[in-house]
This record gives C-alpha cells, sequence and structure tokens, in this order.
C-alpha cells in the first residue's frame, strides 16, 4: 500500500440532505440515531447537523433505515435501483410460474458463501436471494414495496459478525413492519431475521420463510 500513487476511488454510500435532519434545534438534541448506531463512528455531531466522515464509512447503510426524517438516504445503490431488481426477479418469477415467492437479502461475501454450503435441494425454489453490499443498508421502505410489488415474504440473512445494533434495529424495524401487515388483515408472519445460523439451521428455516 506504502508503494501504490495515484488517485483511488471510495463510492459515498450516503446521501444526506440537511434541511431535513432532525438532529437537533438550538442546541437542543433531538434525535442521535445514526451517530448511535454508525459501528464505524463515521458519524458525528456537527452543532444543529451531523456530519459524515465519507472516508470512515463503510457503506452498511445502518444510519439511513433508523433515520426517521429521510435526511440520509442510501445512495449506493439507491433503495430506487434495489426496489428495480426486486421487481424485476419477482416478475421474472411469477413468469415462470412461481407462487409465494420469498426475498432473501443477503452479502455479498459471508452470506453467499453460507448460502453455497447448503446441502441438496439448496435454497428452497420459491426463495429468491438478493445479494447486497450490507444486510442492514434495507429497511421497512423497501421490505414493505417488495410486499407491493408481490412477495409473500421478507427473509434476512446475517452472517452473525455484524455490529449487535444492527441486529437490534432490523429486528425492531420488522416488528412495526409486521405490526402494519396485521392492521391491514394479512395473518400470518411475513418477515424473517436469520443471525449466524449454521448451514443446516438456515435450510430449515429457509422452508418456512
Amino acid at each position: 500500500m506504502l508503494e501504490m500513487i495515484g488517485e483511488f476511488e471510495k463510492p459515498k454510500y450516503f446521501a444526506y440532505k440537511e434541511r431535513l435532519c432532525a438532529h437537533s434545534r438550538n442546541r437542543q438534541v433531538g434525535c442521535s440515531a445514526c451517530i448511535d448506531i454508525c459501528s464505524a463512528r463515521a458519524i458525528d455531531s456537527a452543532g444543529d447537523k451531523i456530519k459524515v466522515n465519507p472516508y470512515l464509512c463503510a457503506g452498511c447503510g445502518a444510519c439511513t433505515t433508523v433515520c426517521p426524517s429521510g435526511a440520509l438516504g442510501y445512495a449506493f445503490p439507491s433503495a430506487a435501483h434495489t426496489g428495480a431488481r426486486i421487481k424485476a426477479a419477482l416478475r421474472a418469477y411469477r413468469e415462470a410460474g412461481g407462487i409465494e415467492p420469498a426475498i432473501m437479502f443477503h452479502d455479498t461475501e459471508a452470506g453467499a458463501a453460507l448460502l453455497a454450503q447448503l446441502a441438496d435441494p439448496g435454497v428452497p425454489g420459491r426463495v429468491i436471494p438478493l445479494a447486497l453490499h450490507h444486510t442492514a443498508s434495507t429497511g421497512i421502505d423497501v421490505w414493505l414495496s417488495a410486499l407491493a410489488y408481490g412477495a409473500a415474504g421478507i427473509s434476512i440473512l446475517m452472517n452473525g459478525s455484524e455490529a449487535p445494533q444492527y441486529v437490534a434495529a432490523l429486528d425492531g424495524q420488522m416488528a412495526v413492519a409486521q405490526t402494519v401487515l396485521d392492521g391491514l388483515g394479512y395473518t400470518g408472519p411475513h418477515f424473517q431475521l436469520l443471525s449466524g445460523p449454521a448451514p443446516q439451521e438456515l435450510g430449515v428455516a429457509l422452508l418456512h420463510a
């Protein structure tokens, strides 16, 4: 690394809209959700706003899913891009004659490796895996959109090495999302959070996705 010379690009994973930020007004702190959840310590208070160090940011996206005002958004890729991927996958599944599809989000490395360890028959046919840079980067907005597009359920596969606050945040959002669906009259659980399962446990869990 010391011998490397040149310009190096790093993705900017977030988009920040100051006018929407609820962090503070007149030095009275109202929200610190993004600061509290960031495991990279990339977010700090800057008066009535926050500041994100793009060089420390690892792109987990957890800050964007816990932001209550929409001031922080995941930008690489955007929620709209992820939504388009989900819609395309569900359309292809439906056109092939599939029913009751479940979307399973996993990361591109450890999650994908865990799926590869599943014994035959592997991932159930009705479960559609979608790889993400980080599993904490999607939240209730993307999940409910997937259900509106025709998914029967959402599973999130975490490898067990994620920061515990990420798991807690996703679990809390799933509880809220399920309450919304219960209120709309949709019976049964629609969300599944799998944190660090063994391959055998994962195979059984996905049968009930």
